[in-house]
């Protein structure tokens, strides 16, 4: 944002993003004039609650992180595990999307952000807790299935 001329800026995430949109906001908290998180709550908060049920619905996040067997698996057959539809994408996100899901660096890039989740990510949050680090902008956070996770506010 800065090579972009700009010094103080909002900031929103979904999904994957959400857990960058609350980074950039620990990490840059004078540039970051707002953030929106939709759909992500921090990773610690997520690995404090796993049960059965977390386990069962998020198996891919453990599995994904695993070196080198989700790679093996995935790109041996790309097809069982990336499915689009052309007439959604459109033809040519579709052709783009499904090149890229077939080759292997692009595959190992996706399963990283994966590994990062659960290894730096996760500690840098918990550090975060420990110092007590809190977001200091306004901040719009909804958690999985559209609650409020009032989780989000802080690390706490």
């Amino acid at each position: 944002m800065h090579a972009l001329g700009h010094a103080r800026f909002n900031v929103a995430g979904h999904d994957r993003g959400s857990y960058v949109a609350f980074r950039l906001t620990l990490d840059h908290p004078d540039a970051v004039t707002r953030v929106a998180s939709m759909d992500g709550i921090p990773i610690t908060e997520h690995l404090a609650r796993v049960d059965a049920k977390f386990a069962t619905q998020y198996w891919h996040w453990f599995f994904f992180a695993q070196p080198d067997i989700a790679e093996h698996v995935i790109n041996a057959d790309p097809d069982s595990w990336y499915r689009g539809d052309p007439q959604t994408m459109g033809q040519e996100n579709y052709d783009e999307w499904r090149a890229a899901t077939r080759k292997p660096d692009v595959v190992r890039a996706m399963l990283e952000d994966y590994r990062a989740g659960l290894t730096i990510d996760r500690r840098h949050e918990e550090a975060d807790k420990a110092a007590g680090t809190r977001i200091r902008c306004p901040a719009l956070i909804f958690g999985p299935c559209g609650t409020i996770s009032k989780s989000c506010m802080a690390i706490r």
